[in-house]
């Protein structure tokens, strides 16, 4: 059963992992509650760089198991995420594999009306939130992504699997050149 307290928590742990992985790069500050309202999350500035980045995040339990990302188009309050988000980056995780897509806003934004054209766009009713989403393939993440990422996976409970695996390392993406850090460094896409 859908457990609002629940998920709230599952999200929270999310967040505090996923600062921990890219702290290694960035000083992350938490958003204030207007720039929550447009999109935003996280703050990130580079440590090596100084750039200063805006970051919404997602973490997305049933994606590794549908194969399909949830973007959100429309709740009962009007705009979805996917449509209103103003960051510069989306962090989208799965947390039981710990794969991480590191996407632009603006390139997602851009594949949405192709991927409206292309792929279901679904209702859901969830303990009294109402909206519906866009099911795009995870194949479809990879190609906007600037970089892919992978960290250790969390249960469905929020808690983390298989400590000590060594499961951090980052995934070259087709198109990518190696990069030493996630956006702003010495490349935009690739391994380290």
């Amino acid at each position: 059963m859908y457990s609002f307290r629940r998920q709230l928590t599952k999200g929270q742990r999310a967040e505090q992992r996923l600062d921990g992985f890219f702290s290694k790069w960035f000083h992350i500050t938490p958003s204030t509650r207007e720039q929550q309202r447009m999109g935003i999350d996280r703050i990130w500035v580079g440590r090596h760089h100084g750039q200063r980045l805006t970051v919404e995040y997602k973490a997305d339990w049933a994606a590794s198991s549908t194969g399909n990302a949830w973007l959100e188009l429309t709740t009962a309050e009007g705009e979805g995420w996917a449509l209103k988000c103003r960051a510069d980056y989306l962090v989208y995780w799965l947390p039981n594999t710990g794969q991480i897509f590191l996407a632009q806003i603006e390139r997602l934004k851009a594949a949405l009306p192709a991927w409206t054209l292309a792929y279901p766009v679904k209702r859901a009713l969830d303990d009294g939130w109402a909206g519906a989403g866009l099911l795009a393939p995870l194949e479809e993440f990879v190609r906007v992504a600037d970089q892919m990422f992978y960290i250790e996976p969390m249960g469905g409970d929020g808690n983390v699997r298989g400590a000590g695996v060594g499961n951090n390392r980052r995934a070259a993406l087709p198109r990518g050149q190696a990069a030493q850090t996630p956006v702003g460094g010495a490349g935009r896409r690739g391994s380290a």
